[in-house]
């Protein structure tokens, strides 16, 4: 194809008259490769070669390249592509061969065959020496990409007998893999010729003989006198473009003319405002030497037209869930089971550092004749929030329990101020005399003069230790006053997919807008309210369990967001949700064993007989489930294995119970989790309340109810 090209056009005009243009092309290269060599060994790689002292193969290169003139007679060159530099050392080496268990002289062959291509860039400088002749040096450098080696010592004489004395094979030091202390980027000096032929009558395709010399000038191993040399013949094609004839133009401009009209809230004109020429097309016809040229531009004006606002409201919600899709919500679906459960009361209220006054998260009741304790959320931590009421109220249903109350401080941020820690258990007295009636003399107080340090303290030195050592500590002589809350078939949410409702809200006119309120509302009911003055882009509204409970399936959501000016106008958009609630066919009994001492895991007589009583209604087919947990404080190991053995301590005892192996019930699983997952609903350990209700075991029963 080549032959034929230069054929066809060497009568027309030689390059060489020509003026050197930009070009681009690709070029592919057959390479001979030469390894030059002076070393013994690859470094950690076993080989007892004496030196091996060069070696050959063969590669291929191929690329891309552009070629920018800087003068009359040189241009500068930048290639890039990918080289095959492939070779194979060889030695040979007399030995002993072991021939019928005799010692006979012998030759072995030493082979290193690497597998070596890069990346590479050339930066050359090309000059036309000889009409259509060209000499090309400069810079090459290449990114290793394969640098694998597979080494081999093998016996060659004897060629049908005899194995090494000492691995009794014909073969031995065999090793493959990656070239060790290779390095990733070798340097090189390149020299070359290239003959150029034209392709076509416009001499804008050119086809290039080539001929380059590579000479290595970095070791391919460091430490090692490894080089890599390469004589490479091919071929390059080349696209260069042809210079353009002077043409002339005739252009012609066409304006079309729009009116828009635009309704303003202020004033009103006559005349309309001119707009900026925008282009739009533009179309082209070469006759001759001539380019007629149409170009057409657009103009937008625009007329205002007064008209008086009005104010209107827009409502999109987008459900965000828990794995971090965002899509617009119709419906949501949440799945329900029925749940009955022992929850312990904390005999603890705790203080803020410095402080005597009951924190604000404690529920105080200025009325207490409707308190009802069964009427809570069943949420550990909202009975443990409003701990002093449930003493409260059942002081008050046993008229003959007395309680102890001792106040306490930290020893290190509150150096165990027994002033402090008596004026908290004096904060616990006031209340449950002021708000439950309770007689000062069934609210008795330990004071301490020198020993106001917490018996059940935490020993971890940051802020989450030092915070639960300032609390109150309330002991009772009747069981009744600090019992579990049995809290009997309530529906417990346990997939709840939807993190989060995104409510995107508008406005128009915004500048209207005095207030603006957004409202959940089911049956009458609000679910959930936010207002302001300014608008926002998103108002987001987090979505957990209680929300889950408090919404009824039969009814949608209906949510409202208005807006009012200042006027009194008023506009509103509603946006509907349904709900959809799937209970689950099994029903569980759960017990949370109160394990508040730090680093301790042996049961109790209480704990044992709240077990007993736990699993004396155990029928057949049941499972129970028994897990440990701890808090986030101290050493992780430690946490792990606090958190198994309180579970095996419990499983041990109500193994051998005769209720347990009179109905052959499962205990599946028996295990410790520390704090990787948290108690049910228990969603961090942020307050002192959520780790001491994380220092427990929960046992759980699981029955089919339907």
């Amino acid at each position: 194809f080549v032959f034929f090209s230069q054929q066809t056009y060497s009568q027309t005009s030689s390059i060489n008259s020509d003026v050197l243009r930009f070009r681009a092309g690709v070029f592919a290269d057959f390479g001979l490769n030469q390894y030059s060599t002076n070393f013994r060994k690859l470094p950690g790689i076993p080989n007892c070669c004496l030196n091996f002292r060069g070696g050959f193969g063969t590669g291929f290169s191929t690329g891309l390249l552009a070629e920018v003139p800087f003068s009359e007679k040189f241009l500068f060159t930048v290639r890039g592509g990918y080289s095959s530099l492939n070779g194979l050392l060889k030695e040979h080496d007399y030995t002993k061969v072991l021939v019928n268990d005799i010692l006979r002289d012998g030759e072995f062959e030493h082979t290193i065959d690497a597998k070596i291509s890069e990346i590479n860039l050339d930066l050359l400088i090309g000059s036309r020496i000889w009409n259509n002749l060209f000499l090309y040096a400069g810079y090459h450098t290449g990114l290793l990409m394969q640098k694998e080696f597979e080494q081999k010592e093998t016996i060659t004489k004897p060629t049908d007998a005899g194995v090494f004395d000492d691995t009794h094979t014909r073969t031995r030091n065999d090793t493959s893999g990656t070239i060790p202390d290779y390095n990733p980027l070798n340097h090189y000096l390149k020299i070359g010729l290239s003959y150029e032929l034209p392709m076509n009558q416009d001499k804008t395709l050119i086809a290039a003989l080539e001929s380059f010399y590579t000479y290595g000038l970095t070791d391919v191993v460091k430490g090692l006198f490894w080089r890599i040399n390469v004589f490479n013949i091919g071929i390059a094609l080349k696209y260069t473009f042809a210079p353009k004839e002077k043409v002339y133009e005739d252009r012609k401009e066409k304006l079309i003319i729009d009116t828009l009209k635009i309704f303003s809230e202020t004033e009103s004109k006559q005349k309309p405002a001119s707009g900026i020429p925008a282009f739009v097309e533009r179309k082209e016809n070469l006759q001759n030497d001539t380019n007629f040229v149409s170009e057409i531009y657009k103009r937008t004006d625009t007329l205002f037209i007064y008209e008086k606002p009005t104010l209107s409201a827009k409502l999109k919600t987008e459900a965000l869930y828990k794995n971090g899709e965002r899509k617009e919500v119709m419906d949501i679906r949440i799945q329900q089971q029925f749940v009955t459960q022992a929850f312990t009361v904390l005999p603890i209220v705790f203080f803020d550092k410095g402080e005597s006054d009951l924190p604000d998260r404690y529920k105080r009741l200025s009325d207490t004749t409707n308190f009802n304790i069964m009427k809570l959320e069943a949420n550990p931590l909202v009975y443990n929030q409003t701990n002093l009421n449930i003493i409260g109220k059942r002081l008050v249903e046993n008229p003959d329990a007395v309680i102890t109350i001792q106040g306490f401080a930290d020893p290190v941020t509150e150096e165990g101020n027994c002033e402090l820690a008596d004026s908290r258990a004096n904060a616990v007295q006031k209340y449950l005399s002021e708000a439950w009636f309770i007689p000062a003399d069934r609210l008795k107080i330990i004071k301490s003069l020198k020993n106001c340090i917490p018996e059940i303290i935490t020993q971890t030195q940051n802020e989450y230790g030092f915070a639960d050592n300032r609390h109150v500590f309330i002991s009772a002589d009747n069981p009744n006053i600090l019992a579990p809350i049995i809290k009997t078939r309530f529906l417990e949410t346990i997939d709840l997919p939807v993190q989060s409702f995104l409510h995107h809200v508008e406005a128009k006119p915004k500048k209207l807008v005095s207030t603006w309120n957004l409202i959940e509302i089911q049956n009458g009911e609000t679910l959930y309210s936010e207002s302001g003055k300014e608008i926002p882009d998103i108002i987001k509204q987090n979505i957990n369990e209680r929300f889950a409970n408090s919404i009824d399936p039969a009814t949608p959501v209906n949510t409202v967001f208005s807006v009012k000016s200042p006027s009194g106008e008023t506009a509103q958009a509603n946006y509907k949700i349904t709900v959809q609630k799937d209970t689950s066919e099994f029903e569980i009994q759960r017990l949370s064993l109160a394990i508040f001492k730090v680093a301790r895991f042996a049961l109790r007589d209480i704990d044992k007989k709240a077990i007993q009583n736990f699993i004396k209604d155990l029928r057949p087919g049941d499972t129970i489930s028994v897990v440990g947990y701890t808090d986030l404080l101290g050493n992780q190991d430690e946490n792990i294995s606090l958190s198994e053995s309180r579970a095996k301590t419990v499983c041990e005892y109500i193994r051998q119970l005769p209720e347990y192996l009179n109905h052959k019930a499962i205990i599946i699983p028996c295990e410790g989790v520390w704090f990787t997952k948290k108690p049910p609903q228990i969603e961090s350990y942020e307050l002192p309340e959520e780790r001491f209700l994380s220092r427990i075991v929960q046992i759980e029963i699981r029955r089919r109810w339907r």
